[in-house]
């Protein structure tokens, strides 16, 4: 017996997942009738597997766009993006930008250039999760992406710029946004070149007034002690943030830093998971939190270098569930 009509759909009405949402052939029809035009002015046609890429995002109706490893030039991918601003702005297709609730680009070079065409497209619609992993973005990005999320209309839940060279002068732009961000709840900058002075602004500014911020995940960087201070000033009165990496971020021994950041912990009652791993602490500033710990059921991981004596790790490193590390020796202890 054959299904009924409404059988893929779900008890509130929806299309069933791997349905398209849109009249894919009339959305491709206008969108590649714009992008031939736009292609012509700026004397760059875009290539057919971007395209294809567009109509496989609208046919599946999982409402994912992705590109890996290849993706179109910065010239070409601005022809990409303003098409589909412009096609979008025109409402000739209904429900079109809701088919681009996740834009992942892993591995591409799209570079600063092309993600200021993104960016502008992303000010407008309903993307709720952006990937852009290893990207060759720059600090030039940091101002579009600050001004991205200071919009309105900006709807970004995740963002993530992994393995990216933004750098501290692109983290402060990008900090500007963050403060003004009205759903962001995750930010993912590992190893992007960010120092102190991007750290400093990551905490002060960005965090400090951002009400939406749960997770803040800055590995493999360099804000050093002077961040460090900085995310314990923040951690005194914050009341959002649940998760914070700062691990392998060059943070060392100094007392004056490590003592800031500890009070911090202290005060503060909503984060749950702090790793600051593989940075060089030792075995006294390690100690300074083991009070701390004794104290605060609310963090369950507590992750430090663990180059530390066998009874000093036990006490001061915790993982997930608010437990200590168990059998899990120290080596020798970095200075």
């Amino acid at each position: 017996m054959p299904p009924k009509k409404d059988a893929k759909k779900d008890a509130k009405g929806k299309a069933g997942e791997g349905e398209p949402a849109v009249d894919v052939a009339k959305a491709m029809k206008l969108l590649n009738a714009t992008w031939d035009q736009l292609g012509a002015k700026y004397g760059c046609a875009l290539e057919p597997a971007a395209r294809d890429v567009v109509k496989r995002t609208l046919a599946d109706g999982k409402k994912v766009f992705a590109f890996e490893n290849s993706a179109p030039v910065p010239e070409t991918f601005k022809v990409l993006c303003m098409g589909l601003l412009q096609v979008w702005r025109g409402q000739q297709i209904e429900k079109l930008w809701e088919q681009f609730r996740k834009i992942c680009f892993w591995s591409t070079h799209i570079g600063d250039d092309g993600f200021l065409a993104l960016a502008e497209l992303l000010k407008f619609g309903s993307t709720m999760y952006l990937e852009l992993m290893n990207n060759e973005l720059g600090p030039g990005c940091g101002i579009a992406l600050g001004d991205m999320l200071a919009t309105h209309g900006c709807r970004l839940i995740s963002l993530t710029l992994d393995f990216n060279q933004i750098g501290s002068a692109g983290a402060v732009e990008l900090a500007r946004g963050v403060s003004k961000a009205r759903a962001l709840e995750t930010l993912t900058m590992t190893y992007c070149a960010v120092e102190s002075e991007g750290g400093v602004a990551l905490a002060s500014v960005g965090a400090a007034n951002c009400t939406t911020l749960k997770t803040l995940n800055l590995a493999g960087n360099r804000v050093g002690n002077e961040g460090l201070a900085a995310f314990g000033e923040l951690l005194k009165t914050n009341t959002t943030l649940e998760t914070l990496d700062l691990s392998d971020n060059c943070i060392g021994s100094e007392m004056e830093s490590l003592t800031v950041f500890r009070d911090g912990l202290a005060m503060n009652s909503t984060v749950a998971t702090v790793d600051v791993a593989n940075n060089l602490i030792g075995e006294q500033g390690a100690l300074l939190f083991q009070d701390v710990l004794q104290m605060k059921a609310n963090l369950r991981a507590f992750r430090i270098t663990t180059q530390l004596p066998s009874e000093t790790f036990k006490n001061v490193w915790r993982d997930d569930g608010g437990k200590k590390k168990k059998g899990k020796k120290g080596g020798k202890k970095k200075k």
